[in-house]
């Protein structure tokens, strides 16, 4: 699902039945957020998922009634100190 360098570490998931449009990872986190490609996927592009890679479960997902075009977090989307 996710491509590495060197100082950026690698996250591996399978998706079956569609792939992924977006990932935005929470700074050097196990959070990212995730938005898919096809509408039955796990992952849609109208729904925000907030997955745990350590755990590799989905902490937190918001839909939305069009497609997602754009992710970007930072400290005010998840504060520091709150557990999903």
């Amino acid at each position: 699902m996710c491509c590495s360098t060197a100082s950026v570490p690698a996250f591996s998931h399978p998706v079956e039945g569609g792939g992924v449009k977006l990932v935005e990872m929470l700074y050097n986190t196990n959070i990212v957020a995730i938005v898919g490609i096809q509408d039955r996927a796990i992952f849609t592009p109208r729904r925000l998922t907030l997955w745990d890679t350590n755990a590799s479960c989905s902490r937190l997902e918001i839909a939305f009634s069009s497609p997602i075009a754009f992710v970007k977090m930072n400290k005010l989307s998840y504060p520091r100190g709150s557990y999903l």
